[in-house]
C-alpha cells in the first residue's frame, strides 16, 4: 500500500489497523504538517448516500511517493487506485505498473472527471451510480438496465467496466461490460457491497482468479 497519513490520532489508528491486518504499510508516509484525510458518510431522508470528504494528507501524494515504492510497483500484477489522491499521483503509479506489465483498476470514487493521461492507463474501471452518471453522461442510474447502459458507453473508453447499482431493498447488483470480444454479464450479490475499495479487490478475485 502507498499512502499518507498525518501525525494525529486518526493517522495512529489507521497505521495500527493496517498492522493488525498484516498489511504492508512501509510506503504509507507520515506527514505532521497535515491532518489525516477522512470521509464521513451521510444519508438523506430517502436513504441516498453521500459523503463529506476532508482530503488532508491524501493531497500530498505524488511522484516522490511513487519513486520511493518503485521496486514494489515493478512487482505489482494489479494496481488498485481511487480518486481520493491527486490525479497526477494515480498517473505516476499507473505508469510504473504498466511499464512492468501489470494491470490497473480504478474505483473512481469520489466522483470526478479523470484526466486523459489516466484514462489511457486504466484496464478496469469500477463506478457506482453517481460516478457512472458523471463519466458516461447518462440519466440517473437506479436499475440494472440503467447500469448496463452506462457500462456500454464507458466500455468505449475503458477495456473493462463494472457499474454497481442497488437500492435500499434489493441487494446490490453489478453490470459489467468487456471490450473485444464484447461480453455482458449480470451478477446479483447476496449482500450489499461494503467499502468500495475492498469491493474492488473482491471483484478482481472473481473476474481474474489467480492474480494478486
Amino acid at each position: 500500500m502507498i499512502g499518507a497519513v498525518a501525525g494525529d490520532d486518526f493517522g495512529d489508528f489507521l497505521i495500527a489497523n493496517l498492522a493488525r491486518k498484516n498489511v504492508d504499510h512501509t510506503f504509507v508516509r507520515r506527514d505532521a504538517s497535515q491532518s489525516t484525510g477522512m470521509s464521513v458518510a451521510t444519508f438523506d431522508a430517502e436513504g441516498d448516500y453521500g459523503a463529506v470528504i476532508v482530503s488532508g494528507s491524501n493531497l500530498t501524494l505524488g511522484d516522490h511517493d511513487v519513486s520511493a515504492a518503485r521496486d514494489l510497483l515493478s512487482r505489482t500484477t494489479i494496481l488498485v487506485l481511487q480518486n481520493e489522491i491527486p490525479d497526477a499521483a494515480n498517473v505516476a503509479a499507473a505508469k510504473a505498473v504498466k511499464q512492468a506489465g501489470g494491470r490497473v483498476l480504478i474505483n473512481a470514487a469520489p466522483a470526478r472527471i479523470l484526466s486523459n493521461d489516466l484514462q489511457h492507463l486504466i484496464d478496469i474501471i469500477v463506478v457506482n451510480a453517481i460516478e457512472a452518471e458523471m463519466l458516461a453522461g447518462v440519466p440517473v442510474v437506479e436499475t440494472l438496465d440503467g447500469a448496463l447502459e452506462a457500462a456500454r458507453k464507458l466500455v468505449k473508453i475503458f477495456p473493462e467496466v463494472v457499474v454497481t447499482a442497488g437500492d435500499r431493498v434489493s441487494p446490490t447488483q453489478i453490470a459489467a461490460e468487456k471490450r473485444s470480444p464484447l461480453q455482458q454479464s449480470r451478477l446479483r450479490l447476496r449482500a450489499r457491497m461494503g467499502p468500495e475499495t475492498s469491493s474492488s479487490a473482491s471483484l478482481l478475485r472473481k473476474s481474474h482468479p489467480g492474480r494478486r
